[in-house]
């Protein structure tokens, strides 16, 4: 049984700086509710019934409360890691005094615990986007393709901007994630990564540019980030593409699975047609052991079929031409769509067969 969010609804965590700067590289200012003078306190109030002195905190009444609900392993360990970090912030100030949530020990994450990997095949993957793009319109269905074709993580897409993009290689930079509505310029692992597109990611990125130039032209987009909503909005929450995406499922009668999913399916596609596993795990932002364990069921026993499929797919260029954009993009401007696509894909199609070129030199490699 999951409890509550960690954050919200348990630890309500806010030191001076940290909850807004959220480990962040770089300083950001403290939360308006907050004096400067606010750094020794720390609130609390559903963990002890109201603020109390940050010195007044005891090891005692941090485990008496965190083993009072009935977490799973994960959120548990997301609880307390975040519960640490901000005492350790906070316990900067008091160098003298022993921090009493550094001694709180996280849970132990057997296989057995890690939740099942379950990807998409290659023919529910394609009649899904097919539909995702006729039900929420190509802004929506691009954000959600674009995850299948490079195994982003959901924190990662949401913070492109399109200066992350190289269109004259292909490649791609994963250098920031939003996380719990705090932009940060590092990723998960603390590493930047570059990616070589395949062909049906550039093809995907190529349409997305076409659609945001239009927007911008009808005065609805006047930001720099690369996926935006049918309203010409920035996509800033992770959640974003949840009740959409579980809709769609359900009218087709796919089995569910969480957008998180999309970046599994990725990485098995491109396991599945003997891509060089040391790229793959490069790529992806994994550890080449993990991934191995984690997604070695999947490359074996294969249908020959499906690789194929799977090959087709990653590697196609084309993009069919788009239906009207949805309400939230009509103007006068956007009449122009479909003779952009058009003259987009003959103009970019040297560009895709360069990129499709690159791509698979390094397939195997």
């Amino acid at each position: 049984m999951k409890g509550p969010t960690p954050r919200r609804e348990v630890f309500r965590v806010r030191s001076y700086r940290y909850a807004s700067e959220g480990g962040s590289r770089v300083a950001i200012s403290p939360p308006s509710p907050w004096p400067p003078t606010a750094k020794s306190w720390i609130t609390y109030g559903v963990l002890t019934g109201g603020p109390r002195p940050f010195i007044g905190v005891t090891y005692s009444t941090l485990v008496t409360t965190a083993d009072s609900y009935l977490w799973n392993k994960k959120t548990y360990n997301n609880a307390i890691s975040a519960l640490r970090r901000a005492f350790a912030f906070g316990y900067l100030d008091y160098p003298d005094r022993r921090d009493p949530a550094a001694a709180l020990k996280c849970a132990r994450l057997r296989k057995k615990d890690r939740p099942p990997i379950d990807p998409f095949s290659i023919q529910n993957a394609e009649t899904f986007i097919a539909a995702l793009h006729q039900d929420w319109g190509d802004a929506y269905g691009n954000y959600d393709e674009f995850r299948f074709f490079t195994g982003l993580r959901p924190s990662e897409e949401v913070a492109l901007l399109v200066s992350d993009y190289d269109a004259a290689h292909g490649v791609l930079s994963i250098s920031k994630a939003r996380v719990q509505g705090i932009d940060k310029n590092m990723t998960k692992t603390g590493e930047d990564r570059r990616i070589v597109l395949c062909p049906r990611a550039v093809a995907i990125l190529e349409w997305q540019l076409q659609l945001r130039e239009s927007a911008m032209r009808a005065g609805l987009v006047k930001h720099e980030h690369l996926f935006f909503t049918d309203t010409g909005a920035p996509i800033r929450s992770l959640g974003y593409d949840y009740w959409s995406w579980q809709c769609t499922l359900k009218r087709l009668a796919i089995r569910y699975r969480k957008p998180f999913m999309a970046r599994h399916t990725s990485v098995s596609w491109n396991l599945m047609i003997g891509r060089n596993p040391l790229l793959v795990a490069k790529e992806h932002g994994h550890r080449l052991t993990t991934m191995l364990s984690v997604y070695a069921a999947w490359t074996e026993g294969a249908a020959e079929s499906d690789i194929l499929a799977i090959r087709e797919a990653i590697t196609c260029t084309s993009r069919p031409v788009p239906d009207p954009p949805p309400d939230g993009l009509q103007s006068k401007e956007c009449a122009e769509c479909a003779t952009v696509v058009l003259a987009g894909r003959r103009h970019h199609a040297r560009r895709l067969r360069s990129s499709s070129s690159q791509w698979a030199s390094c397939q195997l490699g």
